[in-house]
């Protein structure tokens, strides 16, 4: 099947069972969806940038970018189709009806119908931003023991991921193209951040999933010629609110997780690994504010001992003074993160039990 004939298609899908429809950008690109993946039908010569195994790297060969739903529709695991992701890819490549040779892509478990696209006007030039992300499965923050060993076994499709499609109208060298990169991910990370999303894999803070993805477009045709997409050029702020905004809107539709879900004791402690404790606490102690914002004060704590930002008798010393507790902790155990982390959540546990009670 032709590229031309895959557009036929999804301009003939009704949009009942998608949130996001076609759009044709003003130069000539086309954001396609149909019910497992969305492609971008490139217009032209595009200079592209793509962590993908598939044709990965700075390009301006390709005809289009596609972004692919792994989850089987009868549902069940994902399931490789080759012996490497980049085989992989390729197949679905074909499948979808590109040529594997002109075409990059992402995959995930997330639900296409569940993407995001905005678009912000630059001096007359669009900047348009496709976000798809879930990570209540595979949180991970930079620097997570990792899960296997690329040396040794094969990796397997994990579920979730945070895949990002940036199409900017813009004339950009090829190094400007590959900066806007860094300026998604750091982007990428503040969404995060902002929503206080634990790692799966630490108790830290996450800061992506391991399969993240970005493809960044750029059009050496524009008339519009730039060479910044860092944090300090106004196409780098463009870039990163779209990026922050497209990122926590994604997360809701996939999943619910947002500020509403977040206000809540259990997820904003539960990175801790500490459901023995947890559980002791009913709906009413969890979704209560006050109870949220002394959690969230101690868990900063704790993250600033586990940085090297705080002492442990100093943290001791402030969650003493925010519970009004005595903690009977030994001499022998002040200087132990793990020991100090350990005697502060459970007397907030207790604090939150006993308020409540009373």
């Amino acid at each position: 099947m032709s590229l031309k004939s895959i557009v036929k298609i999804c301009k003939l899908i009704v949009g009942d069972n998608m949130k996001e429809s076609n759009k044709l950008l003003k130069n000539g690109d086309e954001i396609l969806f149909h019910d497992q993946y969305m492609l971008v039908d490139l217009n032209g010569q595009r200079m592209v940038a793509s962590t993908s195994p598939l044709n990965g790297g700075v390009r301006n060969d390709l005809k289009a970018v596609f972004n692919y739903d792994e989850t089987p529709v009868g549902g069940g695991w994902c399931q490789m189709k080759a012996d490497t992701y980049e085989k992989h890819l390729e197949i679905i490549a074909s499948e979808i009806g590109l040529s594997s040779a002109t075409a990059t892509g992402l995959s995930t478990t997330v639900q296409i119908g569940n993407s995001v696209v905005l678009t912000e006007n630059y001096h007359g030039h669009e900047i348009v931003l496709v976000c798809t992300a879930g990570v209540d499965m595979n949180a991970a923050r930079a620097g997570d023991p990792s899960g296997y060993d690329e040396a040794t076994v094969i990796p397997d499709v994990r579920k979730g991921t945070i895949n990002i499609i940036l199409n900017c109208d813009v004339a950009l060298p090829a190094g400007s193209v590959s900066r806007a990169l860094i300026t998604v991910t750091e982007a990428k990370s503040v969404a995060l951040q902002e929503l206080l999303v634990g790692s799966c894999y630490s108790e830290n803070l996450a800061t992506g999933s391991g399969t993240d993805g970005v493809v960044v477009i750029s059009n050496p045709t524009s008339e519009l010629k730039l060479s910044n997409t860092g944090a300090h050029s106004k196409l780098g702020e463009i870039i990163s609110l779209l990026t922050k905004r497209a990122v926590a809107r994604a997360l809701q539709l996939q999943t619910g997780l947002d500020s509403v879900r977040q206000l809540d004791v259990y997820q904003r402690l539960k990175r801790f690994n500490i459901d023995d404790m947890l559980f002791l606490l009913n709906d009413e102690m969890n979704r209560n504010k006050s109870n949220v914002a002394l959690a969230s004060l101690i868990a900063h704590l704790l993250d600033q001992m586990s940085w090297g930002m705080l002492e442990p008798p100093v943290v001791l010393d402030t969650a003493k003074s925010l519970l009004g507790l005595e903690f009977g902790i030994k001499a022998s155990e002040l200087s132990s993160t793990h020991k100090v982390k350990d005697y502060v959540l459970r007397g907030l546990v207790q604090y939150l039990i006993d308020t409540t009670e009373d």
